[in-house]
C-alpha cells in the first residue's frame, strides 16, 4: 500500500512538472513572440522615418519645381506688363507733345523745303538788284519776305522737334542743284536775266507746289496737326507765287512778241 502511494504521489509530482516546464516554455514563446512584435514594429518604425524622409524629398523636388517656374512666369508676366506700361506711357507722351509719328519723311520734306526756301531769297536778292522789269523786281521782293517767313516756320518745326535739315541728303542734293540754277541766272544781265528769272520761277514753284500739295494730303491723315499746318499754309503761298509768275511771264511774252528789237 505504501509502495502504491508513493508511486502515485511520483507519478503526480513528475506530471505537475512537466505541466510546470511546459509553461514555463509556452511562456517564453510567448514571450519570444511578444519580442517578435516589439522587432516587427521597431522595424517598422525604423522604415517610417526612411519613407517619411523619401516622402518629403519627393514632395519638395515637385513643390520646387512648380514653384520655380510659377515665380520665373509671374516675373516674367511683371517684366512684359511694366515694358508694355512704360510703351504705351512714352506713346502717350509723344500723342501730347505732338511729336511727329515718321520723323524720316517729315525731314525729307521739309530739307527739301528749306533748300527750296533760301534758292527763293537768294535769287530774289539777286533780282531785286539786277531786274530792269518793276513787275520783276516787284516780285523778287516778294520773293524773298514769303520764303524768309517760311523757311523760317520750318526751321521753327524742325527745331521743336529736333529734325536735322542740314544734315538730310534731300537737303545736299537740292542745294548743289541751286547753286547751279543761280550761277546761270547771275550770269545774264538786263531784259535776257528778267526773262530767264520768270521762267525759272514758274519752273520751280510747279515742281514746289506738287511736292508740298502731296506732302499736305499724306500730313492731314496723320497725328501732327501742326505739321499739316504747316505745309497747308506753305502751298496756299507757293500757288499764289505761281500764278503771280505765270502771269508776269505771259505779260513779258507778249511785250516781246510785240517789240523783239528792243529786247
Amino acid at each position: 500500500m505504501a509502495r502504491t502511494k508513493w508511486l502515485a504521489l511520483a507519478l503526480g509530482a513528475g506530471w505537475m512538472g512537466l505541466a510546470a516546464a511546459q509553461g514555463a516554455g509556452g511562456a517564453g514563446g510567448g514571450g519570444a513572440g511578444a519580442g517578435g512584435g516589439k522587432d516587427t514594429s521597431s522595424s517598422a518604425g525604423s522604415r517610417t522615418p526612411a519613407n517619411a524622409d523619401m516622402q518629403e524629398g519627393t514632395g519638395t523636388g515637385p513643390r520646387d519645381q512648380t514653384t520655380a517656374p510659377g515665380a520665373g512666369g509671374a516675373r516674367s508676366d511683371m517684366t512684359t506688363q511694366g515694358t508694355t506700361g512704360a510703351t504705351g506711357s512714352d506713346t502717350a507722351a509723344t500723342a501730347r507733345s505732338g511729336t511727329p509719328g515718321d520723323t524720316s519723311e517729315m525731314t525729307s520734306t521739309l530739307a527739301k523745303m528749306h533748300a527750296g526756301n533760301e534758292l527763293e531769297v537768294q535769287a530774289g536778292t539777286w533780282m531785286r538788284a539786277h531786274a530792269t522789269n518793276s513787275k520783276v523786281k516787284d516780285f523778287a521782293k516778294k520773293m524773298v519776305d514769303d520764303h524768309g517767313a517760311m523757311d523760317k516756320d520750318a526751321n521753327a518745326f524742325a527745331q521743336k522737334h529736333d529734325l536735322q535739315l542740314t544734315s538730310a541728303p534731300e537737303y545736299a542734293s537740292k542745294t548743289s542743284e541751286h547753286q547751279t540754277m543761280l550761277d546761270e541766272l547771275k550770269g545774264m544781265h538786263g531784259a535776257q536775266a528778267d526773262r530767264h528769272y520768270m521762267q525759272m520761277m514758274v519752273e520751280d514753284h510747279t515742281k514746289d507746289v506738287s511736292a508740298v500739295k502731296t506732302a499736305a494730303e499724306q500730313a492731314k491723315h496723320g497725328s501732327d496737326k501742326e505739321y499739316a499746318k504747316l505745309l497747308e499754309k506753305a502751298e496756299k503761298k507757293m500757288e499764289g507765287h505761281l500764278k503771280d509768275a505765270q502771269k508776269i511771264s505771259r505779260d513779258m511774252g507778249a511785250r516781246q512778241a510785240r517789240h523783239p528789237a528792243g529786247q
